[in-house]
């Protein structure tokens, strides 16, 4: 289920396990096999790592995560304070209502505009979380940024500038947020989005942190923090790559107390009680597509406008049966790899309901790509050799 087409570097194509969840045999031998159901049962939304509304407070526990110097986290990426007065020279002020598709306004539409038209029924957009921490710095990141306390420590500026409090920090290891360059890119999607003149009606995130994140600083960057995203467990990705440990998610509530605007009020369609950790690939694409039929049975308004945050798998499982007019029977393992191992971070598609469901051009360009950049230290210019050849 962890199909999050995961081979989570940006754009890089997996061969093992594509988008996927950090393998629980590999890196948590501890984790009770056959606990999914029971690990799952507090998944969660969170909002961006970037702006909670109470963090100051905090106490060190053993295994408790420590927030960073700073009293409060820093402000979100999104802040208008932050983005746009580099460019201004002042602050530039929310966006009320979102720019005409004509408007030369529009950064987004001056160079991209959809090729289907206006929209003439439902759509669904489907769009994979930002850059994750684990597969940026490694599986052991946990071990390297936390000390035995539990308490984190921030070496690096692409590091998140501060992590909600969790009963285990070692959650983290099979439950990882994003980084501060996925912030960044999931608030630049956000605002192309809008400039596009997207509108969203109600967002569904997976319960992972990370998918969590991406949609509430989408949905900040959009000035839409009043549309909470409601969590939904079956839109998890498959659990062939977690073998028999499954990750343990915040609950809503824990995620609405860090700032994350989630609707706790909401009674998920799906629930992790119904999880196979030995389901099959095509187990996979019959969860989530019976998910996404079920959603889409919420909401049969012609002008609605659903968003789904979830994994790189999610493109394909949430759109296929719509698209291909049922469920995949039957889907190799090299298939399903090929098919969700290009899915960049933020990547997306949209689906379009014109009597029959189509796949369609999404409003905006694709995201940006970017290569991972190697770790630096400024002593190795004191030493007498560079690239291991002696300098002269």
């Amino acid at each position: 289920m962890l199909g999050n087409g995961q081979q989570d570097s940006s754009n890089t194509k997996c061969d093992t396990q594509t988008d996927a969840e950090p393998n629980p045999s590999s890196t948590l031998s501890s984790c009770p096999p056959g606990s999914i159901s029971a690990s799952l049962q507090s998944s969660i939304v969170s909002p961006s790592i970037a702006q909670p509304e109470c963090a100051a407070g905090f106490t060190r526990t053993s295994n408790s995560l420590l927030l960073l110097p700073h009293p409060r986290p820093p402000t979100s990426l999104s802040d208008p304070s932050n983005c746009d007065m580099a460019i201004s020279g002042s602050i530039v002020q929310p966006r009320q209502n979102s720019p005409n598709l004509s408007s030369p306004k529009s950064r987004v539409s001056v160079y991209f505009r959809p090729t289907n038209g206006p929209a003439r029924g439902r759509q669904l957009f489907v769009m994979r979380h930002a850059e994750r921490v684990d597969i940026c710095f490694g599986r052991g990141w946990v071990t390297r940024y936390f000390d035995k306390k539990g308490v984190y420590r921030r070496s690096n500026l692409n590091l998140p500038a501060w992590l909600p409090p969790r009963a285990d920090y070692l959650d983290y290891v099979l439950d990882s947020p994003i980084t501060q360059v996925g912030l960044f890119v999931s608030a630049e999607t956000g605002r192309a989005l809008a400039e596009a003149g997207v509108q969203f009606t109600v967002c569904y995130s997976s319960p992972s942190l990370r998918c969590v994140q991406t949609a509430c600083e989408l949905l900040r960057a959009m000035g839409r923090p009043e549309l909470l995203v409601r969590i939904e467990p079956h839109l998890f990705e498959w659990f062939g790559w977690y073998g028999n440990c499954a990750p343990r998610m915040m609950s809503p509530h824990d995620l609405r107390a860090c700032g994350y605007q989630v609707d706790v009020t909401y009674r998920p369609l799906s629930s992790s009680a119904d999880f196979d950790p030995e389901e099959t690939i095509s187990n996979y694409y019959e969860r989530t597509g019976g998910l996404t039929k079920r959603i889409l049975s919420q909401h049969k308004s012609k002008d609605v406008c659903i968003l789904i945050v979830a994994h790189a798998s999610s493109l394909d499982t949430c759109t296929h049966h719509l698209v291909h007019h049922g469920f995949r029977n039957c889907i190799s393992s090299a298939e399903f790899h090929h098919r969700t191992s290009g899915v960049p971070y933020c990547g997306l598609v949209v689906a379009q309901e014109n009597r029959r469901w189509s796949l369609v051009n999404p409003p905006i360009p694709n995201v940006c790509s970017y290569s991972p950049n190697p770790d630096f230290d400024w002593r190795q210019l004191l030493s007498p050799t560079l690239c291991g050849f002696p300098i002269k």
